[in-house]
Parts: C-alpha cells; structure tokens; sequence
C-alpha cells in the first residue's frame, strides 16, 4: 500500500510540474529553448510514475 501511495505522489508530481512548467515558467524556458527539455523530462517523469503505480498494483493483485 506505501508504494501505491507513492506512486500516486510521484503522478500527482508530474502533473504539477508540467502545469509549473507551462504556466510560471514558459518566458523563461522559451528564452533559454528549453522548454522541449522540460516537457521531455515531466513526460519521462510520469511515464515512470506510472509504470511504478502499474507494479505496485499489479504486486497487490498477485498476493
């Protein structure tokens, strides 16, 4: 149950900072032309917070 919160923490993350990323800090990544790495990394970041909810259920499942 503590890793499935934990994911869901690291999901909620993610979204956070991607609405950061898009909102407070557009100017600025968009001076420096890193928005394309910001974006890049809030995906990686919730595509693994997503494979991490995906195990924890799935080790939930199989007890």
């Amino acid at each position: 149950m503590t890793t499935i919160r934990i994911a869901a923490g690291l999901c909620f993350l993610a979204v956070a900072l991607g609405a950061f990323g898009a909102h407070s800090l557009r100017s600025t990544l968009e001076q420096h032309g890193m928005s394309d790495v910001w974006n890049k990394a809030v995906l990686y970041h919730f595509v693994h917070a997503i494979a991490l909810l995906v195990l924890a259920l799935y080790g939930t499942i199989n007890r």
